[in-house]
């Protein structure tokens, strides 16, 4: 359990409400599905949710404790997604998939795994196996499927390259990790 999780509980706990009557009078009108979403913004946190009002309203957690519990909970997240970044290329579609059904395929159409050896090389030589990596998947999928109007490079955890469909660098960084291009 986290130090946001923690403290929600103490606080719903001291009111003497239970979590249902928390989300009730939180506004939400199908109990059920605002536990879950309540379940999920407990467990990954953003400061814009709606649930950071309403815990401050009607649940009285200070604020300052509840910025520094969903502070020290993002930290947690991001250093567990840093220990466990495997460099990737991220394929950007031009446009979504059409039937819906595809989107259960997208994964192995629109990231390519990079193999860790590549990440050792001097740029220069990383860069072009990159591309190689990108060449052979869009020649593998393009009679098929639209491979997109080109891809992003993760390298690490913080850094990002973008390129265009003939592989021509556009941007270094453009990318975010949390932002990708691919529209469903």
């Amino acid at each position: 359990m986290n130090s946001l999780t923690t403290l929600v509980n103490r606080a719903i706990r001291d009111k003497g409400i239970s979590r249902s009557k928390f989300i009730q009078a939180a506004g939400c009108k199908n109990i059920n599905k605002g536990l879950r979403k309540f379940d999920a913004f407990l467990d990954n946190p953003w400061i814009d949710n709606k649930f950071v009002a309403e815990i401050s309203n009607i649940l009285e957690v200070p604020d300052d404790a509840l910025q520094a519990s969903i502070k020290e909970v993002r930290q947690a997240i991001e250093d567990r997604e840093r220990a466990q970044f495997k460099p990737f290329i991220q394929i950007t579609l031009d446009k979504p998939p059409s039937p819906i059904f595809v989107a259960a395929m997208i994964p192995s159409l629109t990231h390519i795994k990079v193999p860790e050896a590549i990440a050792s090389l001097q740029e220069e030589q990383e860069i072009a196996q990159i591309k190689e990596l990108y060449r052979k998947h869009r020649d593998k999928h393009s009679p098929g499927w639209p491979s997109g109007n080109g891809f992003c490079y993760y390298r690490s955890y913080d850094e990002a390259l973008c390129f265009d469909r003939e592989c021509r660098l556009i941007d270094k960084g453009a990318c975010s990790r949390y932002a990708f291009s691919t529209k469903l």
